[in-house]
């Protein structure tokens, strides 16, 4: 855990890195995400924005070192909102639960929320969303390290020339 704290800490404490930003390849209701490729490292960043100006925006990072335990919880996250689905609902109930930090399962008769959400944001909500995002995590997965090795040959060609 603290290595990954030096490592960030360490990029941030140099302004001159290069940096390498890449859309995530599925929606986020109210929000957008990123694949963020350094030299070192790469990672998944959300940008999720209040429900107005009055809020303040959250940045939730998902560092490669952390990648595949994430995506179990996604998937347990998943496997909840279906248990709970399954169970019908009535008039008038929500449930909340909370799966980890920031990663919450919501169902909700009038729908205002539903799905599995994160900082409130739903993520996805049908299966159709659900395949979508994982392969998504895999496109991450798959570009993150080819990006980050053309990150380092990219910094090595300009430190050369300085």
């Amino acid at each position: 855990m603290l290595q990954g704290f030096l490592k960030k800490f360490a990029f941030a404490a140099r302004p001159n890195t290069p940096e390498i930003r890449v859309p995530f390849p599925h929606g986020i209701k109210d929000g957008s995400a990123s694949l963020k490729v350094t030299p070192r490292d790469w990672e998944l960043e959300f940008l999720l924005f209040g429900p107005d100006l009055r809020y303040n925006s959250t940045i939730w990072t998902w560092p490669s070192y952390e990648f595949e335990k994430n995506r179990q919880i996604i998937k347990q996250g998943w496997d909840r909102y279906n248990d709970l689905k399954s169970q019908k609902p009535t008039k008038n109930l929500t449930l909340e639960e909370k799966i980890s930090d920031g990663l919450a399962v919501y169902l909700n008769y009038y729908a205002q929320r539903n799905g599995v959400c994160l900082w409130g944001h739903e993520i996805f909500s049908d299966k159709q969303s659900y395949e979508s995002f994982m392969k998504a995590l895999d496109w991450c997965e798959k570009k993150g390290p080819e990006l980050t090795e053309f990150s380092f040959e990219q910094s090595k060609i300009k430190s050369n020339r300085s």
